[in-house]
């Protein structure tokens, strides 16, 4: 952020793309910020759909991250970031619940670092539970049949959901296109981070979000 500066007086953000039932989606903020007021939600949100339209999607979609689909459910930062959003000129469908994130039913699903970053943080567990049930009962399996098509299942959802093929986390909000790698990121990993870099680069990430910003 010191290197490279901030756009405008923005609080940069992580944003994490993830793959769920109906495609790509982004959460921003995953992690950086946790403490946050309702306007740096909104410019999550508007980093976010910067982030979206360079990667293809002329309109994105923008849900806020709340525990109720109502617009008066949550804490009065996330109830005042609603109503900051309807009038935001952003493609704004609402609030949505950390069951549905999964179902993939916008493009960037905006939120405080804090309630972003615990999502993320489950999915990855709950993923990690399941597969290793699943391996387990494949080793309990009572023939080989079965056992063959609980591997071949956990192997077909585990390279649909590998982090490798999406790269890493973007850091939004500085002026050039900045990649956040896997801790335990492989060479595949690198490949795709650079090129996400180059993708955001040439279709001019920062140039959009510095209008949607402005």
């Amino acid at each position: 952020m010191f290197i490279l500066g901030r756009i405008g007086d923005v609080r940069p953000c992580l944003s994490c793309l993830l793959l769920g039932q109906n495609g790509e989606f982004l959460i921003s903020d995953c992690g950086a910020n946790v403490d946050c007021k309702p306007e740096q939600i909104v410019e999550f949100a508007k980093m976010g759909v910067a982030y979206m339209k360079a990667k293809g999607i002329e309109n994105p979609s923008v849900r806020l991250l709340s525990n109720g689909a109502e617009e008066k459910k949550g804490p009065d930062a996330i109830k005042e970031a609603h109503q900051l959003l309807k009038n935001s000129g952003l493609n704004f469908l609402g609030n949505v619940e950390g069951k549905d994130v999964l179902q993939s039913t916008c493009d960037v699903i905006c939120s405080d670092g804090f309630a972003g970053n615990t999502v993320i943080k489950t999915i990855e567990g709950t993923a990690k539970a399941l597969f290793m049930d699943m391996i387990k009962a494949s080793k309990e399996a009572k023939d080989d049949k079965e056992a063959k098509v609980l591997m071949n299942t956990v192997k077909k959802l585990m390279a649909k959901y590998d982090y490798n093929t999406l790269g890493g986390a973007n850091l939004l909000g500085v002026k050039k296109p900045v990649i956040k790698g896997h801790g335990a990121g492989e060479a595949k990993t690198f490949y795709n981070m650079i090129k996400e870099a180059y993708v955001l680069a040439k279709n001019d990430m920062i140039g959009i979000m510095e209008k949607l910003l402005s």
